[in-house]
């Protein structure tokens, strides 16, 4: 088929949770149900920083500050069940994300993008490390992958986008970015990017074939993609 997509973008960029999974907010909702914990409770402690100015939790672990196991401690010392009891640290962080599953669908178009020439990368705020993941597609979809935990910077922080730019050599201007949080897309267009706010799959991918040029809702397999040739 005719490489038809727009001259304009070289590259699509997207995150991990949220948008190459089912939704985080729904994920977090099941954990909240399942172990008694308000959600609004939950959202408190890993969004407020420390008394003594200190970033708050969600901030520490996502720049690397502090390991996955310090982290789930600190949950875990500072979270309480609706009825006041304890919440067990080990496997927390699991247990919050275990409701958000692959968007088979939202990969498949990653893989659709980088078949028809386009470089494709990964841009996430993690958790951990990598191997938090349970993914195993890094090599084969991506051609540069930058992860908060690892580099010592996170979205919004515009040093994380100008360093993605770097890693994948290409300009901001030809990347397209697609994120499910509004203020990392609006940090995103402060650089020069397109961001496209994931909140619905159907609706992302309509406006990733009007940007790229590229039929990401038509049923696919690899022998479609374009000779970037």
């Amino acid at each position: 088929m005719p490489d038809d997509r727009s001259p304009r973008f070289s590259a699509l960029v997207v995150d991990y949770g949220g948008v190459l999974t089912t939704s985080l907010g729904a994920s977090f909702a099941a954990f909240s149900a399942a172990e008694d914990i308000d959600g609004k409770h939950i959202q408190d402690v890993v969004l407020s920083a420390y008394d003594d100015g200190s970033p708050s939790p969600l901030h520490l672990i996502e720049t690397g500050s502090v390991t996955l196991d310090e982290f789930e401690a600190e949950l875990a010392a500072r979270l309480r069940t609706r009825a006041g009891g304890a919440v067990e640290a080990a496997g927390l962080v699991r247990r919050m994300f275990a409701g958000a599953t692959p968007d088979t669908r939202m990969l498949d178009a990653v893989r659709r993008a980088r078949d028809s020439g386009l470089r494709t990368a990964l841009l996430s705020n993690s958790w951990g490390n990598r191997e938090q993941y349970g993914f195993a597609h890094f090599d084969t979809l991506f051609d540069a992958v930058v992860i908060s935990g690892e580099v010592g910077l996170r979205k919004p922080d515009r040093g994380i986008y100008e360093l993605m730019c770097r890693e994948l050599g290409v300009p901001a201007q030809e990347c397209v970015f697609v994120d499910d949080i509004g203020a990392n897309i609006r940090a995103a267009a402060d650089v020069g990017m397109c961001g496209v706010h994931h909140t619905d799959t159907d609706v992302t991918l309509r406006e990733l074939e009007s940007l790229l040029g590229l039929p990401f809702t038509a049923d696919y397999s690899p022998s479609d993609a374009a000779d970037p040739t």
